[in-house]
């Protein structure tokens, strides 16, 4: 009998277990989104300033890598056209026909 007169409080148990569970999931989630914005603007500024640099083997190189980890940051954000800008870019920077 002590378990039907404990369900109400099981009940409301697990009831605020599942939305503290879905709270965090969501914060997590917002804060690894807001991350990887961030990440996204740091990329860009980075590809900003390569611009200014002399043209060079290396910051060809630099410019590359740069466009190709910037995907890592703008897939999370489902940032799919800008990604798939980039990579062209990437591309066609090396070189590599699409």
């Amino acid at each position: 009998m002590t378990i039907w007169r404990n369900l109400p409080t099981m009940v409301s148990t697990v009831k605020f277990g599942t939305r503290r569970q879905l709270f965090e999931g969501s914060w997590y989630k917002a804060m690894g989104r807001s991350a990887h914005r961030e990440a996204g603007i740091y990329f860009d500024r980075a590809l900003a300033s390569l611009e200014h640099l002399p043209k060079s083997r290396h910051v060809l190189e630099e410019a590359i890598d740069l466009r190709i980890e910037l995907r890592n940051a703008l897939f999370p954000l489902e940032e799919l056209d800008r990604l798939l800008e980039n990579v062209r870019a990437a591309e066609s920077l090396a070189g590599r026909p699409r």
